[in-house]
């Protein structure tokens, strides 16, 4: 590739694996085995704040940077086994003194938004960049439109609270799209064992007002095997997990009833319908 047309493209990787803690969860997965290029296009891309933070996050694994995600895992407190709850369950690790320095530089390097901001900027300083991203534009299926659109339908921490001003429908393409991340990564039972199982109501409510009935019902009921109230906090929700047991198998067991795509095409027609599908 042509030197900055490649830059681009490694800084698109990073924002394609940016995860749920920015640099923290980069590094964590897989999309850190490439960090070395990133690191490159960085530079390349004239980004010297950031190129600075980043350096110093790799520097935090040592003189030589392993460019293995196995490697990389050992550091981080999430790889070795949490500790059991009093049912039987396990709780995940607290961070450790590298994962805090770690998020420490991935609150330093900015939101996926702002990283956003700046590399579009550079896009627009170079001509030839500028003139490539006009044509490549013209060529978006609907289908990349949505994804560019669900991929702008962000937020830090709370759902609740920083879509509390939205319009209806953002809102509920978040709920729905954050879903469906998770259904289709590992199901049911991943989403009510992640983070994202706080919103498992709010959830329900959007699929409804979609006209996704059999897929708010299913939801409805793995909801229900947690008991009244629902445990909206996902530590509450870890006493019920016990390493794959037949609960778990019955939490789980309507996935496959409704990974079946039609999240997806509901999604389409309705920001179709309703003139939200980016031109």
């Amino acid at each position: 590739m042509e030197p900055d047309l490649r830059a681009v493209t490694w800084l698109v990787f990073l924002d394609r694996n940016w995860g749920r803690d920015g640099l923290h969860t980069f590094f964590f997965l897989s999309g850190g085995d490439f960090a070395p290029q990133v690191l490159e296009s960085l530079k390349h891309a004239r980004l010297e704040r950031e190129a600075a933070i980043f350096e110093h996050a790799m520097a935090l694994f040592g003189s030589r940077f392993p460019v293995d995600e196995t490697a990389r895992q050992a550091f981080f407190a999430w790889s070795r086994p949490g500790r059991r709850s009093d049912s039987g369950g396990t709780i995940p690790n607290e961070l450790n003194a590298f994962d805090h320095a770690l998020m420490d530089d991935a609150h330093a390097f900015g939101s996926q938004e702002q990283l956003a901001e700046r590399v579009g900027a550079y896009v627009e300083s170079i001509p030839s960049l500028a003139a490539w991203a006009n044509q490549a534009r013209e060529k978006l299926t609907e289908e990349q439109r949505l994804n560019w659109l669900l991929s702008q339908l962000t937020v830090e921490r709370d759902i609740r609270s920083e879509t509390a001003t939205w319009p209806r429908r953002y809102r509920q393409l978040l709920l729905i799209d954050m879903f469906n991340e998770e259904l289709l990564n590992g199901g049911l039972h991943q989403f009510f064992f992640n983070s994202s199982g706080d919103y498992a109501p709010e959830v329900v409510a959007a699929l409804r007002d979609f006209g996704l009935a059999r897929h708010a019902d299913a939801v409805q009921r793995s909801i229900d095997m947690f008991g009244q109230p629902y445990p909206l906090d996902r530590q509450m929700r870890f006493t019920h997990f016990k390493e794959w047991s037949d609960w778990d198998v019955k939490l789980n067991a309507p996935t496959e009833e409704i990974r079946d795509g039609e999240i997806e095409d509901t999604m389409l027609a309705i920001v179709k319908r309703e003139g939200l599908l980016p031109r």
